[in-house]
């Protein structure tokens, strides 16, 4: 099972602890590496998935170990960096794929290139996250494609509302178009309840997308803030705060939701 998700590291990332994940990024900023307190000597090559995409490295080589040391509480998961040098790596592969098919070369279309490269980890792993910045550009087919079920988080003001409701549709275009891929939840985020704007937007999702898509509101918590500057998510920094626990709510039922659909009879 792969997911998309958009900035908002914790909520996927730890869904089981006896099942193998990889969380990929496909942003350019590599914000998920500060949860993970990646630098120079957990990452000494650099790996990037660019560098996959160039032939620079194999799939094995590529994948880190997300464990911070011997004994750490991240056995089964594993992590694919992004970098600044993915946005150039993809605009060369455009360039290059069209000189290709100029001269009658096969190439790899840059909508395949997830499912081309990240094929094999399908067998190795249960759980494929990908997180993306809210612009992709060039590779948003190739993630959708790639994925299976979207989850869009959205933080609780108009603005956030409406580029979740332009993901909603990208995706619906998809599937118009014969891409087999689905929202499955839509995420309120940074919420206040005593914010009468963020309950109006609330009630939009609600409105636009069910009850039963719509996830129960992660609260706008300091412990969340604070958790990416010391290399933490917020479920191993502070899980008893309202932060940590909506957030172990949400996996929960991402969880739950996935066992569930995996045991219905076909």
């Amino acid at each position: 099972m792969e997911y998309v998700t958009s900035d908002e590291k914790a909520t996927i990332s730890e869904i089981e602890q006896g099942m193998r994940q990889l969380l990929q990024e496909v942003g350019r900023q590599a914000l998920g590496l500060r949860h993970f307190v990646y630098d120079s000597e957990r990452n000494p090559e650099g790996a990037c998935i660019s560098q996959l995409f160039t032939g620079q490295y194999t799939l094995r080589d590529a994948i880190i170990p997300a464990d911070r040391n011997e004994g750490s509480n991240r056995p089964n998961l594993f992590l694919l960096p992004a970098s600044r040098s993915l946005e150039q790596a993809t605009s060369k592969i455009v360039l290059s794929n069209m000189q290709s098919m100029m001269m009658g070369q096969d190439v790899v279309p840059i909508n395949e290139l997830l499912s081309h490269y990240l094929g094999p980890a399908l067998r190795a792993f249960e759980f494929i996250v990908i997180d993306c910045p809210p612009k992709m550009d060039v590779l948003k087919g190739a993630v959708y494609r790639f994925a299976d079920e979207v989850i869009v988080p959205v933080q609780a003001h108009f603005l956030s509302a409406m580029g979740a409701r332009q993901h909603v549709d990208d995706v619906l275009a998809l599937v118009s178009g014969g891409v087999e891929i689905k929202v499955s939840m839509v995420v309120p985020t940074v919420y206040d309840k005593r914010q009468v704007m963020a309950r109006e937007v609330l009630e939009s999702l609600q409105r636009a997308y069910g009850h039963n898509m719509v996830a129960d509101p992660i609260p706008n918590n300091v412990t969340v803030k604070e958790a990416p500057g010391i290399g933490l998510t917020v479920l191993e920094y502070a899980p008893d705060s309202q932060g940590g626990k909506a957030y172990q709510k949400l996996v929960d039922k991402v969880y739950n939701d996935v066992r569930r659909k995996v045991n219905q009879p076909s």
